[in-house]
């Protein structure tokens, strides 16, 4: 491990000291993740253990030899020895992890008895990758969402055992169905939109890119305007696969240099050495502009668009 954290320092280090790579890739800001409140947590599934540790019944539940470990038997497989600490899983691969909705947990839970009158309802709605369970408890005079694992230990600890009416039950099933469903349908309206920005940011990027490198071939070549340079640059060219042909295609037309990308350009020529300078000439700068690979992006875009699916935020 060590051996491959300092490769990966080392190709880091080598990356930041590329001047070519450095020219290519400008630092973003990185996007926060907003903070989620996990529903179910470790003292809440340890707290659920000792509840089974003193169960009857075919599933049992005892403290392992080893300290911060489980022993769980009456699973589908045989014995299973888990925990709910990190360094005991780390340093043996034979225990097994007990995390929400790992195969264990799912284990444990099918092998549990499944009480006939419990108020509980869980509805869930899955669509390609992505699934949603919700909880309601059918009480008395109302159908309470359950969001988490700690109101849930309350309500079953102050149940009396009265069973819900069965028509209560299929209102709160339906009600949990539909709102799972409505969180899917969410986060795929979500996990959509964060593509379509992802390939809107490439574009944008290899956009920047390119419209530096031809502000600075230009202006090595021309103290004038850039947009006018530009256009001449286009004329002159005999052949529609030119380089600047192919970088007005992709610009989507004759673009307009903003004072930032102009102050780039003259500040390029007043440094750029006469080697440098006369290497502009070949255009390499701004062929590598043109075949960065993050144009894809806007074929991609593309594509969506003749698809006929609908996209904001471009």
């Amino acid at each position: 491990m060590d051996d491959l954290l300092a490769e990966i320092e080392s190709a880091a280090s080598a990356a930041d000291s590329d001047a070519a790579m450095a020219e290519a890739f400008v630092e973003s800001a990185a996007q926060e993740c907003p903070a989620t409140r996990p529903p179910v947590t470790l003292s809440d599934l340890e707290e659920a253990l000792g509840w089974l540790q003193g169960a009857r019944g075919a599933v049992r539940v005892q403290p392992g030899k080893q300290a911060g470990t489980w022993r769980l038997t009456g699973l589908k497989g045989g014995a299973v020895v888990a925990s709910l600490d990190r360094q005991v899983l780390e340093a043996d691969a034979s225990v097994q992890p007990l995390t929400l909705g790992a195969p264990l947990v799912e284990n444990l839970a099918s092998a549990l008895p499944k009480a006939s009158r419990m108020p509980l309802v869980i509805g869930e709605y899955e669509q390609a990758p992505y699934r949603c369970v919700e909880m309601r408890w059918v009480a008395r005079d109302e159908i309470r969402s359950i969001e988490s694992a700690r109101p849930l230990m309350g309500l079953i600890q102050a149940w009396e055992g009265e069973a819900p009416a069965p028509e209560r039950l299929r209102e709160a099933e339906e009600e949990a169905r539909a709102t799972a469903r409505q969180r899917v349908e969410a986060m795929l309206s979500r996990a959509r939109q964060v593509e379509v920005d992802a390939l809107c940011r490439q574009v944008e990027a290899a956009r920047r890119r390119l419209m530096r490198e031809l502000g600075r071939t230009l202006r090595t070549q021309s103290h004038g305007d850039l947009n006018a340079a530009f256009r001449r640059a286009v004329e002159r060219e005999k052949g529609s696969d030119g380089r600047y042909h192919r970088a007005l295609r992709l610009l989507g037309g004759y673009p307009t240099w903003s004072a930032e990308e102009q102050a780039d350009a003259d500040a390029y020529e007043r440094s750029v050495s006469n080697h440098d300078r006369v290497g502009r000439i070949a255009g390499s700068e701004i062929d590598a502009a043109i075949h960065d690979p993050r144009w894809l992006a806007k074929r991609v875009l593309a594509e969506d668009d003749q698809g006929g699916t609908t996209r904001s935020g471009r």
